[in-house]
């Protein structure tokens, strides 16, 4: 199921907020549409501001993570979790609330590799900062009394361009009569909010344009740069659906070593190859090979049931079971890198919980000859 994530920059930790309102209207036409959704404010995260130190255009780490009281991590964990996301915001002084600057000036939680760039510059910004949001897609909801709306809109722009979130609906609502203000509402034509049909159409259709793209982009995104937050550990937990439709996790696959050949549909005759290949040395490896398929996001308008009609076609019927699905690369991008050029082999230890062997290449004597002497250790 896709998630959308509903970020909210109300700085009213109590008491009705027009903001949230108009955001739960959202992201419940995204459920309707079969979304899981979750709303959360930034006012509820400790976020400790930058100090300008640099570390993190100078291949280091932000120091601030380490301190206990920021919660920049758990925020980041539910970015990282995404699939896309509704911004819904206040206008303060015809712009934001300085909370969405807090949060978007801090440099996120990266890997050791993210830093080894050559020099910090804006083509760094997405890999250092932007991981959450890369290839995904957003939608906006300003609201304000009346006027700075487009102000406020424009504000986040060149921070989300710069870390290739592609934002496809931005609504900016002046709600006039229907503005929670006090001094609003003590007028006698003000009126509550539930009552202003426009908000709540256009709330409505945000919600839904979010949930229909999806899987698209307006950048050429290099997938290996998403954000790792899981664990190897957690690793055999994970499930895929087999090409019977049915949820297998990794633990239930097979005791012992097992061998993943990972691709996406551009790679898929080199994994073939791989899988045919290995295939033939039954003694090490019945019931331990799957070809695992990494299913990149695509567009409502393609099924799923057309990808694994069209990945199904080249095995027998009786293999079904040996053929895995990993639905937008979620699992794989958890947990590797990924060679846009060659199928990665993984080998996956269940009896010690451990990940012993991962490497992007095309099948060679050599390559295969690798993979069995690692399998024949345990026997």
């Amino acid at each position: 199921m896709k998630k959308i994530l509903g970020i909210s920059g109300t700085m009213k930790k109590d008491g009705f907020s027009s903001t949230d309102f108009l955001l739960d209207v959202a992201l419940e036409e995204a459920k309707s549409c079969g979304a899981e959704t979750k709303h959360i404010r930034l006012v509820d995260y400790n976020i400790i501001p930058c100090t300008g130190c640099g570390q993190c255009m100078n291949h280091q780490h932000c120091n601030l993570l380490l301190d206990p009281s920021d919660q920049l991590q758990q925020l980041y964990k539910e970015c990282c979790e995404a699939d896309a996301f509704i911004f819904a915001s206040p206008v303060y002084a015809l712009s934001l609330p300085a909370i969405w600057k807090n949060w978007l000036d801090r440099c996120e939680p990266c890997s050791d590799k993210d830093l080894e760039y050559a020099f910090y510059c804006y083509d760094i910004v997405k890999q250092v900062k932007g991981k959450a949001f890369r290839g995904k897609t957003a939608g906006e909801i300003i609201v304000s009394a009346g006027s700075g709306l487009e102000y406020a809109a424009a504000s986040l722009s060149a921070a989300f361009t710069a870390v290739q979130l592609s934002v496809i609906a931005t609504a900016g609502l002046a709600l006039i009569e229907f503005d929670a203000q006090p001094g609003i509402q003590n007028q006698k034509w003000g009126r509550p909010i539930n009552e202003a049909k426009f908000a709540i159409d256009i709330a409505k259709s945000i919600g839904r344009r979010v949930y229909q793209t999806i899987g698209y982009s307006t950048f050429v995104v290099d997938s290996q740069n998403r954000s790792r937050v899981l664990n190897e550990s957690n690793f055999k937990a994970e499930q895929f659906e087999n090409g019977e439709g049915k949820l297998v996790q990794v633990s239930e696959l097979s005791d012992g070593k097992i061998v993943f050949i990972a691709a996406t549909r551009e790679h898929a005759d080199q994994a073939s190859l791989w899988y045919k290949k290995l295939n033939q040395n039954e003694d090490l490896l019945k019931n331990r090979l799957f070809n695992l398929t990494e299913v990149e996001k695509h567009p409502h308008f393609i099924s799923d049931d057309e990808i694994k009609k069209n990945v199904l076609k080249t095995f027998d019927k009786f293999e079904y079971a040996q053929v895995l699905f990993d639905w937008d690369m979620n699992v794989f991008l958890s947990y590797f890198d990924y060679d846009s050029n060659y199928p990665t082999v993984i080998i996956y230890d269940n009896s010690t919980e451990e990940i012993i062997y991962s490497n992007a290449a095309n099948w060679s004597k050599e390559n295969e000859s690798i993979i069995l002497e690692i399998l024949s250790k345990e026997n």
